[in-house]
């Protein structure tokens, strides 16, 4: 005699099939990116549906998220009628659960909710799928709309998600749109998905995606979000300014080294060049002596050649009387045979400014998204490594930083050695904040923000090393090496690529290893 799963009952049980999840495919010869701000939906066609056969009453399936019909119609997972759903089915986990409101909805409903076991209400996730069909959804009724652009694809309690027994079982990578937040199966391109993509636009200003109905049309073409359109507008006006607000950013100049970029390529790696933007905060001792610090800002600009061309100056709320001078897009070999940074420094000590001494001051390191791999997975996958290197290496970091304090660059602490790579991602862009040592909120840039600042060009240099290897080897690695390395790899690679810079300030910083022969050049302490 086959019993209900749900309530135990023996009467009126049959076999049903309860809807797990439901693939779709775009139609073919698509250009997703012709479809992008037009509001027009992406043309895509259901590929498979997946169910899972359990036996139930018909009180208790007519209940169910997902159930096909009792009367046997065909069913294709999207629609229920007439009642409130209950319980829904975990594909990681193999259970029924119950929704969080099903209680308030049985009461409304007045009946009782019937079950032979305990069965939990645990925190669900719901992960999605591009329909682009105007069908009603199977949602649970908190959510339910007649027309949406999203379908339930399937229900996952949380516990089960996040140990992977979801993907394990299903075969699914549910990836986060960054412009909506949604965990939606397949229908991705760049990490935004299709409904996104039909809606938005990417501003020409920033690169940050805007729903088009806030997008400006420029006379010139572009397509720009309200603050660039308002930087855009103000361009004029603040030409002839030599500190900029905070928020300034204009459109980046990309610099290169044409005779010694080839000597930083690594042979196993064939992707974009990588661009590194730097900020370097400088700031007098006091909020109230010193000279106005747009002094300093026109000194920079008017006193050095190719600075304006290279460089822009502004505002820090977090200093006293300092300046945020930050570099235009160089390569590596750009950044180290450009003498203007010595040029920096002298010009910025000389008239009383520091940056290592003060406490308030930052170095902080941008890499260019599109040089950590050749596709959104691979780049992906090198971001959350990066904040992997430095979850396993985290003391050693601090040694390296300099820093005392990381209010402003903190640690995700997201990291257990048993976890694999996939649950590490997933608990890793859960804590994401502007503020991370590792901080990947930027559509265009990963950025680095753990070094102090500093005007002791060796330590800049050493800094700036440290900051290539941790690309290189987030990308060269696998996750599974990182967590069983240490920071020996970083002095390994720095010795192999000839970082004589970043192998002096490790010695001096007090690391040990046996690279660091006594023959190593003396590290000069910072004092600027």
């Amino acid at each position: 005699m086959s019993v209900c799963a749900i309530c135990g009952t023996e009467e009126n049980v049959f076999t049903f099939n309860v809807h797990l999840f439901t693939m779709f495919k775009p139609a073919e010869c698509v250009w997703y990116r012709d479809y992008e701000g037009t509001g027009d939906p992406i043309p895509s066609i259901k590929k498979d549906s997946y169910w899972h056969k359990s036996n139930l009453c018909t009180k208790c399936a007519e209940r169910v998220w997902g159930c096909a019909p009792i009367d046997g119609v065909d069913y294709n997972g999207y629609m229920y009628d007439p009642h409130p759903v209950f319980y829904y089915f975990c594909p990681a986990c193999e259970e029924f659960h119950l929704f969080h409101a099903a209680e308030r909805w049985a009461a409304i409903e007045q009946v009782t909710i019937v079950r032979a076991h305990t069965m939990t209400a645990p925190e669900f996730v719901s992960i999605y799928t591009s329909n682009r069909y105007p069908i009603e959804c199977n949602l649970p009724p908190y959510t339910t709309a007649y027309h949406v652009p999203y379908t339930t694809q399937a229900l996952s309690c949380i516990a089960g998600f996040q140990n992977g027994d979801f993907s394990r079982k299903t075969g699914l990578s549910p990836l986060r749109c960054r412009f909506c937040g949604r965990l939606v199966v397949e229908d991705f391109v760049d990490g935004v998905c299709f409904d996104c993509l039909d809606t938005t636009i990417e501003c020409d200003g920033c690169g940050c995606r805007v729903h088009m109905s806030d997008i400006y049309d420029e006379d010139n073409g572009d397509h720009l979000c309200e603050s660039c359109h308002d930087e855009r507008r103000e361009e004029e006006e603040r030409s002839n300014r030599y500190l900029q607000d905070y928020g300034y950013k204009p459109s980046p100049v990309f610099y290169i080294d044409a005779a010694n970029d080839v000597l930083y390529k690594h042979p196993d790696v064939n992707v974009s060049e990588a661009y590194f933007g730097i900020e370097l905060e400088v700031d007098q001792t006091s909020s109230y002596d010193g000279e106005d610090s747009e002094n300093l800002a026109e000194a920079l600009h008017t006193s050095l050649g190719g600075f304006s061309s290279r460089f822009y100056t502004k505002y820090d709320g977090s200093l006293n009387r300092g300046v945020e001078i930050v570099s235009h897009p160089h390569t590596y070999a750009a950044h180290y045979n450009l003498d203007l940074w010595k040029q920096i420094m002298n010009v910025c000590k000389n008239r009383g400014y520091t940056s290592h001494n003060v406490g308030t001051c930052g170095l902080h390191f941008h890499i260019s998204r599109n040089s950590l791999g050749n596709n959104y997975e691979e780049r992906d996958d090198t971001a959350c490594k990066m904040i992997l290197l430095s979850e396993v290496m985290w003391q050693d970091f601090v040694k390296f930083s300099r820093r005392k304090s990381f209010g402003y660059c903190h640690k995700h602490d997201v990291w257990v050695k048993k976890d694999d790579f996939n649950n590490f991602k997933y608990k890793a862009k859960g804590s994401i904040s502007r503020h991370n040592a590792v901080n990947i909120c930027n559509s265009s840039t990963i950025e680095f923000r753990m070094i102090r600042g500093t005007l002791n060009y060796t330590t800049f240099i050493a800094s700036l090393q440290f900051v290539y290897l941790l690309r290189m080897l987030a990308m060269t690695l696998s996750a599974e090496a990182i967590q069983n390395a240490n920071f020996g790899i970083f002095i390994e690679a720095a010795q192999r690529i000839g970082f004589t810079e970043f192998i002096t300030y490790c010695k001096g910083r007090g690391f040990t290893h046996p690279l660091l022969a006594s023959d190593t050049p003396t590290y000069e302490e910072d004092q600027g």
